[in-house]
Parts: structure tokens; sequence; C-alpha cells
């Protein structure tokens, strides 16, 4: 053992010095770790073994000056070989307590190279730091803690209850075990209020919808997917606007009658009801009076019947007007009441009853006898034309001439026998209009009616009397008296009733306005209704939109109170004009009323509506897809970040987990956390910021070339997939372009559109990219982003189907199968469109070939949309993006 050492006996000062290295090499590792603790990039990336192999192939070269023959490997290797020695340094020497002292020296120089390789490979890193972080300022992006939106359950009765911001609540454990406690961000006075119904208009060839998306008494619940606001529902009905008119005349008992004309041009159907609070009683249509005009009655049974089940209901009666919104408009109308049972009439002889018999001028009717109607103020608020008609009875058989004939005068035709209309006042009687005849015909004499127009008193309180005054002649009872002889008896004037009939038209005025008023909707374009129950005026509504939106909108909030009152004070919008999720918190004012103008929404709920900036039009495709409603919701924000696991923040809180506060409440039966929390971000890495600052280096901020614009747009854009701009023909071409149009392809996962086949983004968010970008770029440039263009190529083919598959399933089932091959991105968001993509003839036959369906194919042609059918490929544009349209061939 002459030529070996012991590590431990021979070679105490090297085994000693060696394991003092290696802790000190260890204490460095760490210092260094803390300056560059991500560094992938070496400049030393040697192993010991290679430095090994590296120091025998070059004592290879060096003989022994006693030996040329022999080289300086054998010495430092003896009967090892460089892996062995290698794996000797790498165990610390620890498979054996003997080795030669050349070799023990070897390795403790390859120990000493540590420390200097270890000091170089962080150079690079160190460099990145003085550059990145000392020059130019770089710093990782910190924490950011997630957020949920969160509701309370009240226990029963309990009416409110104040939870104060930054309650607790119990979010559970994080991997490592840490517990996620979130904070709530405001107050919140916890209710029962519940968004019990939304609902929207939307315009369908010329008629407005309303269409309904949530509705919790009937089971309709928001699509688990979303939808956009303003889209189609599966509920949905044409949208009745209605008008109420507040007319004294409908507070009267009798038959009520409607007449309306609507403008030229117009045939819609119109509504009209009679509304209390007790309900709504509708006219019935019951005479079309040429193309435009119609009369409507409500019979006074029915409405009696009404009035005495429920009288005080119907204390402040409302005629309402309803139709299809936009589609109505009327050019006139008139109220008229038949047979008015709150008239009082009083006979010559005493009081009686217009419904009855009776003898109106007294059983000697003589010239100044009289009758009297006393109208209700009804009558005179409105101001309108009274006529009245008395219902006589056992009238001569022949005409008045005839049958007075053996009277010294007889009278010379019916006419001759009149009344004058006087008005009764506190100072006396003052006549209306001129003396009217009672009869007229040349035969039996025939009734004539009486008519009296009363001019509108608004601010009248009481009703008035009319007095109807027998003109000269009379109807010769005297004559009669004093000589009967010869003479037919003298009729006496008796009715079986007296019926009557007042009708007032609206003014012109007020004609357009409720012309106007049925047209509000059609004018003013959208509107959404927020059906709100378990609230009270004065409390405060909080509501958390989740939505998708590429712009914002210009809304005006509104809450109804008999009038659809502006939500100015309290209102605050969080969502920036439904432009991204957020809380939507208004107070609901103190004068608000349940139920709305419309008949078509619930009288038991407050209503709240938006409608847009009077104007404004916004394009489907700029809409916000609308995800999720909470109401009477608050957020809450992760408290104590910094001591939770990085992988909480990668994957967020599930729906769901959130279940109770950490510090019960008595009033608290439930906490509800109906969606996923948002907006958490782990510490940035050092790996990130390097990255992030190469590319903020490269481009250093400025959109000065067209590599600059796509990498700009799509550090900033997660909606973007990718950015292409023109190919080098077109960037080389002289004269340059003046505008530089930038392809946007967008990402699936983002996209503003429905159609999954052919994603877009709406004109608002490339508009917003184009505004952002324009800021980075020269005054000579003019960046605009545009989407691709969608190529429909339809592919008609026939084939024959393997046996057992049925033509009509085959086929369906091929289109799929295409589709699948031909637009992957379709079902898979990871994908995009391809522009320029190329649609090869015989490699579509190829591929139909492969299904599994296909037995053989007979014929195949393409056609590009509006392009001649032909049997050869097709490549579409720079920014065109071909469609496939499966198709069969019939022939």
């Amino acid at each position: 053992m002459s030529g070996y050492a012991s590590a431990d006996r021979i070679c105490p000062v090297i085994a000693k010095w060696v394991k003092n290295m290696m802790s000190d090499l260890d204490a460095l590792k760490n210092t260094l770790a803390a300056v560059d603790a991500e560094s992938d990039f070496l400049l030393e990336q040697r192993t010991a073994r290679e430095r090994l192999e590296n120091i025998i192939g070059y004592a290879k070269k060096i003989p022994f000056a006693s030996n040329e023959n022999a080289s300086w490997d054998s010495f430092w290797l003896g009967q090892s070989t460089a892996a062995e020695l290698a794996t000797l340094y790498q165990s610390g020497g620890q498979e054996t307590k003997y080795l030669p002292v050349q070799q023990t020296f070897l390795l403790a120089l390859l120990q000493l190279l540590e420390t200097p390789t270890l000091l170089l490979n962080t150079l690079p890193a160190r460099h990145r730091s003085l550059y990145y972080r000392d020059l130019l300022g770089f710093r990782r992006k910190g924490l950011q803690p997630d957020s949920v939106v969160v509701s309370f359950t009240l226990v029963r009765n309990s009416t409110t209850c104040l939870l104060p911001a930054g309650t607790a609540l119990d979010g559970g454990q994080d991997g490592a075990g840490n517990a996620l406690t979130y904070l709530t961000d405001d107050n919140l006075v916890v209710s029962s209020q519940q968004l019990s119904q939304l609902r929207w208009t939307r315009q369908k060839d010329s008629v407005w919808q309303l269409c309904t998306a949530l509705d919790t008494d009937n089971n309709i619940s928001l699509p688990e997917d979303g939808i956009r606001l303003f889209s189609a529902t599966d509920n949905e009905t044409v949208l009745q606007q209605t008008v109420a008119l507040t007319l004294p005349l409908a507070g009267l008992q009798g038959d009520i009658q409607v007449e309306t004309t609507l403008a030229d041009g117009e045939n819609g159907e119109l509504t009209i009801q009679l509304v209390s609070d007790a309900g709504p009683l509708t006219l019935q249509k019951i005479t079309p009076v040429g193309q435009t005009a119609a009369v409507y009655r409500l019979a006074s049974e029915t409405l009696l019947q009404a009035k005495k089940s429920q009288p005080l209901a119907w204390r402040h009666p409302r005629l309402a007007l309803r139709s299809a919104a936009g589609q109505v408009s009327p050019a006139s109308l008139s109220v008229r009441v038949v047979n008015c049972q709150d008239i009082r009439y009083r006979a010559q002889d005493g009081a009686g009853h217009i419904d009855t018999f009776s003898y109106p001028f007294g059983v000697t009717p003589l010239t100044g006898n009289a009758f009297e109607l006393s109208l209700p103020p009804a009558f005179v608020k409105s101001g309108g034309e009274l006529t009245i008609q008395p219902q006589w009875i056992n009238l001569p058989p022949q005409s008045f001439a005839q049958w007075y004939a053996g009277y010294t005068s007889p009278p010379a035709d019916n006419g001759v026998y009149t009344v004058q209309v006087y008005r009764l006042g506190p100072d006396g009687a003052e006549p209306v209009g001129a003396t009217q005849p009672l009869f007229s015909g040349a035969g039996i004499p025939q009734g004539e009616v009486i008519s009296v127009t009363l001019p509108a008193e608004a601010d009248a309180t009481t009703g008035l009397t009319l007095r109807m005054v027998l003109g000269s002649p009379d109807f010769l009872h005297a004559d009669f008296q004093q000589e009967p002889g010869g003479k037919n008896v003298p009729w006496t004037p008796q009715v079986s009733r007296i019926n009557t009939r007042f009708q007032s038209s609206l003014a012109p005025t007020s004609m357009g306005s409720v012309s106007s008023r049925l047209r509000t909707t059609a004018a003013t374009g959208q509107a959404i209704w927020l059906g709100f129950s378990g609230v009270s005026p004065g409390d405060t509504l909080s509501l958390y939109w989740s939505l998708d939106a590429p712009s914002s909108l210009d809304l005006r909030w509104y809450a109804w109170a008999g009038e659809w009152l502006p939500l100015e004070a309290g209102l605050q919008d969080g969502t920036g004009g439904l432009s991204a999720s957020g809380l939507w918190r208004a107070v609901l004012p103190e004068a608000a009323l349940t139920g709305s103008d419309s008949a078509d929404f619930s009288e038991e709920i407050y209503w709240i509506k938006a409608m847009q900036a009077e104007g404004q039009t916004v394009a489907d495709e700029d809409l916000p897809k609308l995800k999720a409603m909470v109401a009477g919701a608050i957020t809450a924000t992760l408290d104590d970040a910094v001591n939770i696991e990085d992988d909480h923040f990668t994957l967020g809180l599930a729906a769901g987990t959130i279940s109770q506060l950490v510090n019960p409440q008595a009033a608290i039966s439930a906490v509800s956390q109906p969606l996923a929390s948002t907006g958490g971000r782990a510490p940035e890495t050092e790996t990130a910021m390097m990255q992030r600052a190469a590319a903020r280096i490269a481009h250093r901020q400025r959109a000065i070339s067209w590599g600059n614009m796509r990498s700009m747009l799509l550090d900033n854009y997660p909606q973007l997939f990718d950015v292409q701009f023109p190919d080098q023909e077109k960037l080389n071409h002289i004269p340059a372009l003046e505008i530089q149009s930038l392809l946007a392809i967008p990402n699936g996962r983002y996209r503003d559109n429905d159609d999954a086949l052919r994603p877009t983004l709406s004109t608002g968010r490339l508009a917003n990219m184009k505004n952002w970008l324009t800021q980075f770029t020269g005054p000579w440039a003019s960046p605009e982003l545009v989407n691709p263009t969608y190529v429909d190529v339809t592919a008609r083919y026939r084939v024959i189907f393997v046996s057992g598959v049925g033509s009509e399933y085959g086929y369906a089932q091929l289109a799929v199968w295409l589709q699948q091959q031909y637009m992957p991105w379709g079902d898979d968001r990871q994908l995009a469109v391809t522009p320029g993509n190329q649609v090869d003839y015989y490699q579509l036959i190829a591929t139909i070939q492969q299904s599994p369906l296909v037995q053989r194919v007979v014929s195949l042609t393409l056609a590009r949309d509006g392009g001649e059918t032909v049997q050869q490929s097709l490549t579409a544009g720079e920014n065109e993006v071909f469609i496939l349209i499966p198709a069969t061939d019939s022939e």
C-alpha cells in the first residue's frame, strides 16, 4: 500500500480542506441563489466527468521525460477511469478509504474550480439584473389577491342586517393548509332582495319584442354559457306599449264606449282597458268603422258588478290604451258614456228617474213647463257633447197636424214643438244655444235628440243642471178642455225613459301626446328592465353583473314611481356602462311604486329600467354578453395573501367554496358564493419578468415597425390569437401603404360574436385596439385592425355509403366529419382560423373517402360564394378564411 494514501490518516489536511470547501460552496450557492434564483443560461456547463476527461485527454499528449513511450494520463488515472473518478468525486469519497495521492490532489483541484464556475455562471443573470433592474428600472409584478362575489340569506322573521366592511368569510384552506379568509370590501345592509325578472326589448321585422331572460317565478334562468343583451330568447312576446289616461269620465257608471281613428297607413290592433287598483276591464271591439276607425264598449252591467265587489278600488280608474309598441298611433280618440246612471232627473211634477216612465212636462204640458237633468262634475270637467233622446210612447198614429185637425189652431207640422235648453246657475238661468225641435217627420212623429255642447272646465268641483223648457205652441190641452167636441184627445208627452249620451274627444295636443307615448319605445330604442322583489323604497339595490363586453353602453337608469324617475342620486355603476364585470348599486327612491306603465310587467315587484342614450346605436357584436347576475351581492378580497400558496392564485377559489362567516351572526342563515374568484395573480417570477423586459426592450413601446405593432398588440390584448400584416411584396411596394392594415385573428375563447366557425372581434373592440396602438406610432402611421373575411365554399358531393348506413344519417354525419377536418377551431377554442387556407380538390376527395361511413365518392364540385362551380382546388386570399359548406348533390 505504499502507492496509496489514507484519506483520513495520510492526507488529513487535504481532507479537512475539501470538507471546509464543500461547506463554503454551499453557503456561496445560497447567496447567489438570492441574486439569481432562476438562471437557466450557463457560461460553463461542463460536468466533473467532462473536466476529468478533458484533463486526461490533455495528459495523454504529455509524455514522461524519462519514458517517451508513456504519458501522464497513466499517472493520474492509474487503474481507474475518468468515469470512476467522477463518480467518486460526486459521492465525496465515501466508497473508499484509500486513494492515490495524485488522484486526491486532482479531485481537490476540481473542487477548487467549483467556485469560479459558480461565479462565472451567474454573470449573465447579474448582467441582466444590472441592466433591467438598476438601469431600466424593471421590477417583478407583485402579488394581487383574488376577489369573490357573495350574497347572504337572512333567518326567518329577520328583515335586515348590517354587515360592515371587513366582515370575514371562511374560504377553507390552500394546499399547504393556510386559512383562506376573505374580507368584504364595503358595508352591506342584507335584506331579502331578489332579482325576480330580467327583460329587454329587441326589434324583429319592425315589431318590438319583449324578451324574458330571467323569471324566477316561472323557472326561467340565464343560459349556462351566457346570453348577449338584446338578443332573442325562448320567451318572447310582442311588446305592448301602454298609455294610461286619467279621464274623469272613466269613473262614471254607464256604458263606456271609446271610438278611435288610426293614422293613415296603420292597421294595427289596439287594446283599450278601464284599469283600477283591482285590475283591468277590457273594452270589447263592437263596430269597426271603415278601415281605420273602431268603437270599443264596456257594458254598464260589467262595470257595476266590478264596482260593487271592490268599491274602494274603483275610486280613481284610468283608461289604458295598449298596442304593439311602435305599431299604432291613434289620430283621434273620443270617450262616450251612454245612459249614464250618475245623471239625476226631475220632471215638471217632481223628482223621477231617468230610466222609468214619466211625464217630462207634467200631466198638463203647458208652455214654460220643463224637465231638468243634473249632470255629474265629470261632464263639466271634460267638456263635450251631450245628446238627450227621450223615448216617447203612445204617440198619435198620424202626424200632429192631422191629429189636431179639429182644433182652432192646429200645428203646421211635427217640428213646431220645441224646447229651449237653459243652464241653471247662482245668477239664474242662462239659455244654451237656440231652440230645438222635439219631433220631425211628415207622418207619425219621430223623436229628435236634444244636443247640448258643454265647454270644458278643468277646475270644476260640482256638476250643473240643465232645464229643457217647452216652447210655444204647447199640446193644446186648454183648447180641449174648453171645447172637447169633435176633437182628438190632446197628446200628453210621456216617455218610457230618457236616453243620454255624453261624448268627449281628446284635444289635438293631448292626442299628439298619446300617439307619441305609444311610439316611445320605437323612438328611443332598446331598453332593459330589472324586476326586484323583497325590497322597499329607500333600500339599496346591490346587483353584481358578470359580463364579457367589448365596449360600454351609454345607459340612463330609471325607477317607476307613477312615472319613470331618473336614478341619479346614489347610483354607483361599477360596471362602467356594462363594459366589465362589477357591482351595480342604487337606492330605490322613496316614491317608488310596484308595477310599471305597461301591463306586460308584474304589478307586484319594483321595476328599474335602463335605456340607451337617445340616438345611440350599437351593433349586435358590440353588445355585452351576460354570464350571471347576483342580487344582494357584495365583493370580498383575500386577506393575508402573502402567506398563501401561488397555486391558489392560478386556480382561484371554486364557486360554492364559501358557505359561512368566520364569526357567525344570528341574523345570517347562509352565505352563497355563486361564482369562482377572479383577479388573483401570484408574484411574477424572475424568468417571467425577464421575458417581459426583453419583449418591451425589443419594441421599446414604440410601434414604428410592423413587427412592433404585432408584438405590442399581442402583449396587451389576450383576445388576439395572432396579428398578421401584408406580405413582403406589398410592404416593398412604392408608394408605401397609407393605411397599415393589420389582420386580427381572434382568440376563440374571447370572440365577440356567437359563431364559432366565423369568430370575429367587434368593431368597438377593434377601434379600442387601434386607438391604443395609435398613441405609440408616428404621425405618418395610420394603423387599422380588421377581422378575417369569411368566404363560404360549397362542397357539393355524392357518395355511396357502406352497407347499413342510411343516406340521411350518412350525409349528416359526413358533414360533421368534414367540419371537424377543415374547421377544427369550431370545436377546439385553443385553435384559431387560418387565413389564406386552401381547399384542395383531390385532398377533399381523399378526406371524404377516409370517413368510415363512405364506400366510394361518386362526384364532387366546389363553388366559392358568388363564384362558378369548378372541379379544382381553391385558395383563399390573404385576409380570407374559407368555410367549407358540405352539400348533397341531388343529381
